[in-house]
């Protein structure tokens, strides 16, 4: 169902972060960056927060070929940059995704005021964004190999 609250919908920034491990498809590696990041719900400024393995497809317009992907909404700009800056995401970063992350993506956009929210099976609604914008977290993953800026237009999901 469609929430009716729309026009009060607050906007809000969504950070995805897709990553390819050093060692692709290690589920024990994958397993343990999923669990790292549920400790970014500590963050204050994190409204909400969804990591989980890539799903295979064989659609050709269906990015597959990385192992992790996480989402971390918080309001604004600022709170992004609160977020990076945090010592839980700088530790998670130093202490288990530089050491096992051989590349990482990142795509950021903002979810306008009173953008439509669709509820899936009641857990998952989807957003969807014309534009995506790279984000300021590659300046501090210069060491990955294969780390690139991108923009695309996709369909997120959020929570």
């Amino acid at each position: 169902p469609i929430e009716n609250d729309l026009p009060n919908r607050e906007p809000k920034l969504h950070h995805l972060v897709f990553c390819w491990l050093k060692d692709s498809g290690n589920s024990e590696h994958r397993s343990r960056i999923i669990q790292v990041c549920q400790e970014f719900d500590k963050i204050p400024v994190v409204l909400g927060l969804e990591a989980g393995e890539v799903v295979s497809s064989d659609r050709s317009i269906v990015e597959d070929g990385y192992d992790v992907g996480m989402l971390i909404m918080v309001k604004d700009e600022e709170d992004l940059q609160r977020y990076l800056d945090h010592p839980i995401h700088r530790k998670a970063k130093t202490e288990v995704l530089l050491p096992l992350v051989e590349k990482i993506v990142v795509y950021d956009f903002k979810s306008p005021k009173g953008a439509l929210t669709v509820q899936s099976a009641g857990v998952i609604p989807n957003t969807i964004s014309k534009r995506a914008e790279t984000s300021p977290i590659f300046e501090s993953f210069n060491g990955l190999n294969g780390t690139t800026k991108e923009s695309r237009a996709f369909v997120s999901f959020t929570r």
